[in-house]
């Protein structure tokens, strides 16, 4: 077989069976005519690089003949210079940029599709409240969501979204100050419906730190510990019932949680039962569904990649058995 035609498929679950002959028959032709729109889309680049070239010599030439000096007007020289080439950079990259998000959207998509679920580029009435009033986000000015990944598993409905928070910070002293926006999360936010009533708030999260522990306490219930040890020495528990908790937090509950924090990393993962949820924060330091080749012809393990990222949601649901009556 074509090595351009092979998807690495990791994931072996039932749902991505008749995926490959999905991608050949339903996903490849339309990724070869996109290639040609990237091959035109490179073209136009570099012509928009030449394009951007020559207005900034000639520039540079006028600026010497006219007298200038790079010593005196050293300021004016680089600050004209420096805002002339973001916006060249910007006018440079339009074109592939274009063709980047078009394949992104295709992919995305077409896994969905196949996945039987839904894809939104930008969030798409996104819960996304419930975190902040569950405690599993940071302080922040400013939040970005992306890459929303909805749908119903197992009779249990579900909502993924990448997400960043964003925080200004202050800097400098009383006579000299400057502000910046950094990241103060990003991560995974995942709700999964809870089959029972949830009538109270259970939040399971790591060792913040004396200061933030006493706050949890102090919004998010009383700490209580479970007896496991592998859940009391990786979080801290805090609920407003306690016997909901316990309930919650069966014995066999814990076992599965555990297997979940053992398939993602106790660093990463936070959770949350409120609402008629859980809420599971997932933290990651790269873009959860980027598409790492701009060439459609050739981004068979990205596709693999997808595909598996998604199917992460099922392991999810499965490993916690949710549709199973909790009772």
């Amino acid at each position: 077989m074509d090595s351009t035609l092979q998807v690495e498929l990791k994931c072996s679950r039932p749902e991505v069976e008749g995926f490959q002959d999905y991608f050949e028959k339903a996903m490849y032709p339309s990724l070869m005519e996109m290639e040609e729109n990237r091959v035109e889309a490179q073209k136009k680049s570099n012509r928009n690089a030449l394009l951007a070239l020559i207005p900034l010599l000639l520039a540079i030439a006028a600026f010497f003949a006219l007298g200038f000096s790079i010593r005196e007007d050293a300021l004016a020289f680089f600050s004209v210079g420096a805002l002339y080439i973001i916006v060249a950079c910007i006018f440079i990259a339009r074109p592939m940029r274009k063709v980047g998000t078009d394949i992104k959207t295709f992919l995305m998509d077409s896994i969905c599709s196949f996945l039987k679920v839904d894809y939104s580029a930008t969030d798409k009435d996104f819960p996304f409240k419930v975190f902040k009033d569950a405690g599993l986000l940071p302080g922040h000015d400013d939040r970005a969501l992306k890459d929303h990944v909805y749908g119903i598993y197992k009779k249990i409905a579900f909502n993924l979204v990448e997400c960043h928070l964003f925080k200004t910070q202050t800097h400098g002293s009383s006579d000299s100050t400057s502000t910046s926006s950094e990241t103060v999360y990003h991560g995974i936010l995942i709700t999964i419906d809870y089959p029972d009533p949830i009538t109270g708030k259970t939040l399971i999260s790591g060792d913040s730190g004396m200061f933030r522990n006493f706050f949890k306490g102090l919004f998010h219930g009383q700490k209580i510990e479970l007896g496991h040890s592998g859940l009391d020495d990786h979080y801290l528990i805090h609920t407003s019932d306690e016997e909901e908790a316990r309930k919650l937090l069966s014995p066999r509950r814990v076992e599965k949680i555990m297997a979940l924090v053992e398939h993602i990393g106790p660093c990463a993962l936070e959770m949350a039962f409120m609402d008629g949820y859980l809420l599971l924060s997932v933290r990651i330091d790269h873009s959860h569904f980027a598409v790492t080749s701009h060439n459609p012809a050739t981004c068979t393990r990205t596709v693999g990649y997808i595909v598996q990222e998604i199917c992460i949601i099922f392991d999810l649901i499965d490993i916690l058995g949710f549709e199973e009556k909790t009772a």
